[in-house]
Protein backbone atom coordinates (compact mmCIF):
# COMPACT_ATOMS: atom_id res chain seq x y z
CA UNK A 1 0.00 0.00 0.00
CA UNK A 2 2.90 2.12 0.90
CA UNK A 3 4.54 2.09 -2.80
CA UNK A 4 1.40 2.62 -4.73
CA UNK A 5 0.47 5.62 -2.17
CA UNK A 6 4.12 7.03 -2.75
CA UNK A 7 3.46 6.48 -6.85
CA UNK A 8 0.20 8.03 -6.71
CA UNK A 9 1.02 11.41 -4.53
CA UNK A 10 4.53 11.39 -6.63
CA UNK A 11 3.02 11.53 -10.20
CA UNK A 12 0.15 13.31 -9.20
CA UNK A 13 -1.15 16.58 -10.49
CA UNK A 14 -2.09 19.38 -8.28
CA UNK A 15 -6.02 18.54 -9.18
CA UNK A 16 -4.80 14.39 -8.04
CA UNK A 17 -2.81 15.70 -5.06
CA UNK A 18 -5.94 17.44 -3.48
CA UNK A 19 -8.03 14.39 -4.74
CA UNK A 20 -5.84 12.52 -2.41
CA UNK A 21 -6.04 14.67 0.09
CA UNK A 22 -9.87 14.23 0.32
CA UNK A 23 -9.37 10.88 0.32
CA UNK A 24 -7.09 10.43 3.26
CA UNK A 25 -9.39 12.68 5.30
CA UNK A 26 -12.35 9.82 4.59
CA UNK A 27 -10.65 7.44 5.21
CA UNK A 28 -10.32 8.88 8.48
CA UNK A 29 -13.57 10.19 9.17
CA UNK A 30 -14.65 6.59 8.11
CA UNK A 31 -12.33 5.29 11.20
CA UNK A 32 -9.88 3.56 9.03
CA UNK A 33 -6.32 4.54 10.75
CA UNK A 34 -4.66 2.76 8.09
CA UNK A 35 -6.12 2.15 4.49
CA UNK A 36 -5.96 -0.35 2.58
CA UNK A 37 -4.87 -1.42 -1.14
CA UNK A 38 -7.95 -2.12 -2.63
CA UNK A 39 -9.73 1.40 -1.23
CA UNK A 40 -6.79 3.24 -2.36
CA UNK A 41 -6.36 1.45 -6.05
CA UNK A 42 -10.40 1.88 -6.35
CA UNK A 43 -10.20 6.11 -5.51
CA UNK A 44 -7.41 6.01 -7.87
CA UNK A 45 -9.05 4.29 -10.56
CA UNK A 46 -12.55 6.33 -9.94
CA UNK A 47 -9.84 9.39 -10.20
CA UNK A 48 -8.19 8.24 -13.44
CA UNK A 49 -12.14 7.07 -15.36
CA UNK A 50 -13.25 11.05 -14.17
CA UNK A 51 -9.80 12.31 -15.87
CA UNK A 52 -10.64 10.23 -19.16
CA UNK A 53 -14.51 11.38 -19.23
CA UNK A 54 -12.99 15.01 -18.54
CA UNK A 55 -10.76 14.50 -21.94
CA UNK A 56 -13.48 12.79 -23.70
CA UNK A 57 -15.74 16.41 -23.68
CA UNK A 58 -12.01 18.53 -24.67
CA UNK A 59 -12.58 16.97 -28.64
CA UNK A 60 -10.96 20.67 -29.29
CA UNK A 61 -7.94 18.67 -27.61
CA UNK A 62 -4.99 17.16 -30.21
CA UNK A 63 -2.45 15.34 -28.73
CA UNK A 64 1.01 15.22 -30.83
CA UNK A 65 2.39 11.52 -31.74
CA UNK A 66 4.10 9.67 -29.22
CA UNK A 67 6.56 7.55 -29.62
CA UNK A 68 8.40 3.80 -28.51
CA UNK A 69 10.98 2.56 -30.15
CA UNK A 70 13.37 -0.14 -29.06
CA UNK A 71 15.43 -1.69 -31.43
CA UNK A 72 16.53 -4.43 -29.57
CA UNK A 73 12.82 -5.87 -29.37
CA UNK A 74 12.09 -4.62 -32.84
CA UNK A 75 9.54 -2.24 -31.50
CA UNK A 76 8.70 0.90 -33.63
CA UNK A 77 5.13 2.40 -32.19
CA UNK A 78 3.22 5.51 -32.76
CA UNK A 79 -0.05 6.35 -30.72
CA UNK A 80 -2.07 9.12 -30.13
CA UNK A 81 -4.48 10.90 -27.50
CA UNK A 82 -7.58 10.95 -29.88
CA UNK A 83 -11.02 12.04 -28.56
CA UNK A 84 -10.42 11.39 -25.38
CA UNK A 85 -8.57 7.58 -26.07
CA UNK A 86 -5.14 6.46 -25.74
CA UNK A 87 -4.88 5.13 -29.46
CA UNK A 88 -2.52 2.92 -30.98
CA UNK A 89 -1.88 3.38 -34.65
CA UNK A 90 -2.18 1.69 -37.60
CA UNK A 91 0.59 0.66 -38.80
CA UNK A 92 2.79 -0.06 -35.57
CA UNK A 93 5.89 -3.13 -35.09
CA UNK A 94 5.17 -4.27 -31.45
CA UNK A 95 6.09 -7.34 -29.71
CA UNK A 96 5.62 -10.96 -30.72
CA UNK A 97 5.65 -12.46 -27.15
CA UNK A 98 5.54 -11.74 -23.71
CA UNK A 99 9.30 -10.00 -22.35
CA UNK A 100 11.75 -12.77 -21.36
CA UNK A 101 12.71 -12.16 -17.51
CA UNK A 102 9.46 -10.55 -16.54
CA UNK A 103 7.31 -12.28 -14.08
CA UNK A 104 5.43 -14.91 -15.69
CA UNK A 105 2.66 -15.51 -13.37
CA UNK A 106 2.02 -12.07 -12.89
CA UNK A 107 -1.44 -10.37 -13.35
CA UNK A 108 0.30 -7.95 -16.08
CA UNK A 109 1.27 -11.30 -17.71
CA UNK A 110 -2.69 -12.17 -17.78
CA UNK A 111 -3.90 -9.01 -19.27
CA UNK A 112 -1.39 -8.98 -21.86
CA UNK A 113 -2.31 -12.27 -23.00
CA UNK A 114 -5.65 -11.83 -23.02
CA UNK A 115 -5.54 -8.09 -24.70
CA UNK A 116 -3.23 -9.68 -27.56
CA UNK A 117 -5.24 -12.91 -28.50
CA UNK A 118 -7.92 -10.53 -28.48
CA UNK A 119 -6.78 -8.10 -30.93
CA UNK A 120 -5.00 -10.69 -32.94
CA UNK A 121 -8.49 -12.89 -33.04
CA UNK A 122 -10.24 -9.27 -34.62
CA UNK A 123 -7.20 -8.96 -36.91
CA UNK A 124 -6.45 -5.94 -34.95
CA UNK A 125 -2.88 -7.47 -34.82
CA UNK A 126 -1.09 -9.53 -37.61
CA UNK A 127 2.15 -11.64 -36.84
CA UNK A 128 4.41 -12.45 -39.77
CA UNK A 129 8.03 -13.44 -39.81
CA UNK A 130 9.15 -9.88 -39.50
CA UNK A 131 7.62 -9.21 -35.92
CA UNK A 132 3.55 -8.04 -35.30
CA UNK A 133 2.48 -4.88 -36.94
CA UNK A 134 -0.81 -3.23 -35.63
CA UNK A 135 -3.53 -3.04 -39.14
CA UNK A 136 -5.70 -0.73 -37.82
CA UNK A 137 -6.22 2.16 -34.71
CA UNK A 138 -6.72 0.81 -31.39
CA UNK A 139 -7.86 2.42 -28.40
CA UNK A 140 -6.90 1.88 -24.39
CA UNK A 141 -7.72 2.75 -21.65
CA UNK A 142 -4.75 4.47 -20.83
CA UNK A 143 -1.04 4.50 -21.97
CA UNK A 144 0.29 1.74 -19.85
CA UNK A 145 -2.22 -0.21 -21.04
CA UNK A 146 -1.06 0.17 -24.15
CA UNK A 147 2.92 0.11 -23.52
CA UNK A 148 1.91 -3.22 -22.17
CA UNK A 149 1.16 -4.63 -25.71
CA UNK A 150 3.61 -2.76 -27.69
CA UNK A 151 6.12 -4.18 -25.07
CA UNK A 152 5.09 -7.17 -23.51
CA UNK A 153 6.15 -6.06 -20.48
CA UNK A 154 4.42 -3.24 -17.59
CA UNK A 155 5.62 0.51 -17.35
CA UNK A 156 4.41 3.52 -16.85
CA UNK A 157 3.10 4.88 -20.25
CA UNK A 158 2.98 8.50 -18.73
CA UNK A 159 6.43 8.28 -18.69
CA UNK A 160 7.77 5.94 -21.76
CA UNK A 161 5.40 7.72 -24.61
CA UNK A 162 7.88 10.92 -25.62
CA UNK A 163 6.69 13.05 -28.77
CA UNK A 164 9.32 14.13 -31.30
CA UNK A 165 10.88 16.65 -28.72
CA UNK A 166 11.30 13.98 -26.06
CA UNK A 167 7.95 15.16 -24.02
CA UNK A 168 6.50 12.58 -22.24
CA UNK A 169 3.18 11.52 -22.71
CA UNK A 170 2.43 12.69 -18.86
CA UNK A 171 3.99 15.33 -19.43
CA UNK A 172 2.61 16.74 -22.17
CA UNK A 173 -0.93 15.73 -20.16
CA UNK A 174 -0.94 17.49 -17.61
CA UNK A 175 -0.12 20.48 -19.04
CA UNK A 176 -3.25 20.21 -21.03
CA UNK A 177 -5.26 19.07 -17.86
CA UNK A 178 -3.41 23.08 -16.37
CA UNK A 179 -4.48 24.80 -19.30
CA UNK A 180 -8.06 23.32 -19.34
CA UNK A 181 -8.40 24.32 -15.78
CA UNK A 182 -7.08 28.17 -16.49
CA UNK A 183 -9.58 28.48 -19.70
CA UNK A 184 -12.37 27.49 -17.25
CA UNK A 185 -11.65 29.90 -14.43
CA UNK A 186 -11.74 32.62 -16.77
Amino acid sequence: LRQFLEYATATGTPAQSTTYTDWVRTEKAAGRRHPNLASAQKHFVLWNSALRAARKGSANVTSPEFFLYSPQWEVDARAQLLEGDFTLLAGSRIVTNWRPGTDPESDARKRYLEKRAELVSSRAIVDSSDGSIVTRNVTFDSSSAALLIVLGRPGVGRNEWVDEGGQSFGEWDDTVVDLEDTDSTE
